[in-house]
């Protein structure tokens, strides 16, 4: 079909099935996808904005501009393991991350708690393997999942970690390969000790005493220790080496000095260190 016909076409259709056909052929056989966001970007990206736009003011009973834009990030995301234009698919999925969080962490936990087949499983640890990959030079300015789902952040990657304990072997193996390719360990980390301070229930006062303010969660504590248990357990040596010389990210200290020591104006040197030992810190860090 000539061009313009194909464009009269198009407008003769409704928003709905213009946004179908864009998003159509993603999986990767004639590429017209890939042609359509990767070869002309920014009027991909105006149109599609145009037609979920017009897909919201539909009728009931028709999809809305959230779901389209799932299925966009579902799409994107099933040819990650292809590894075909990867360093091009990556950014597009980390700003579906960044304008759609909760939609964008749905898609990643469904692919990863789907148990249909072995075969499934493993490509998504390995698709989640690639944008971890990928996104990591973007830390700790961009972190992925960090949105909050049922009272937890970070689903997706607590999701992830589980696999260290799971009964088949060979799942295992797999996401010890995830590990033993994510050398930034901090990723990790950050966002279990992020979770212990979040729920904890005690503070610290100007005398630098103790004070337990209430019951702690003690499932955050079993699940928690043990995924540190399971990432230690597995990277062994590389962990420790890595952990020791290295300061705690800022906004982890930032964390613990507003909740446990909110009055103050500035960190007191060696509180951080005094209170979290485990973080890695050491004095001539700190200045």
């Amino acid at each position: 079909m000539p061009k313009n016909a194909q464009q009269q076409h198009l407008k003769s259709m409704g928003s709905i099935m213009q946004i179908q056909k864009l998003i159509a052929d993603a999986k990767g056989q004639s590429m017209k996808f890939t042609d359509a966001v990767f070869k002309n970007p920014n009027v991909f990206k105006q149109e599609l904005l145009h037609f979920l736009q017009q897909s919201d003011q539909q009728a009931d009973g028709e999809k809305n501009g959230n779901v389209h834009c799932k299925e966009i990030i579902q799409n994107l995301w099933s040819i990650l393991d292809k590894e075909i234009d990867t360093e091009l698919i990556v950014p597009k999925l980390q700003q579906f991350d960044t304008l759609l969080p909760r939609i964008f962490s749905d898609v990643v936990i469904e692919d990863l708690q789907n148990k249909e087949t072995r075969l499934k499983q493993e490509r998504a640890i390995k698709r989640f393997t690639i944008f971890w990959k990928f996104t990591a030079p973007n830390y700790p300015y961009y972190k992925p999942f960090e949105t909050e789902i049922s009272g937890k952040k970070y689903l997706a990657l607590h999701n992830m970690i589980n696999f260290l304990e799971d009964p088949d072997p060979t799942l295992r193996l797999t996401c010890r390969s995830w590990l033993s390719q994510s050398k930034q360990y901090n990723r990790m980390l950050d966002p279990i000790i992020e979770e212990f301070l979040k729920n904890s229930s005690f503070k610290i006062n100007q005398n630098k005493l103790v004070i337990i303010e209430g019951d702690f969660e003690t499932q955050y504590v079993i699940q928690n220790f043990g995924k540190l248990r399971n990432i230690i357990l597995n990277t062994q040596d590389d962990i420790i080496e890595y952990m020791i010389p290295r300061n705690c990210q800022h906004h982890i200290l930032a964390l613990y000095h507003q909740k446990f020591n909110p009055q103050a104006t500035q960190m007191p040197s060696g509180l951080a260190i005094q209170g979290h030992p485990a973080l890695g810190l050491t004095p001539h860090q700190q200045q």
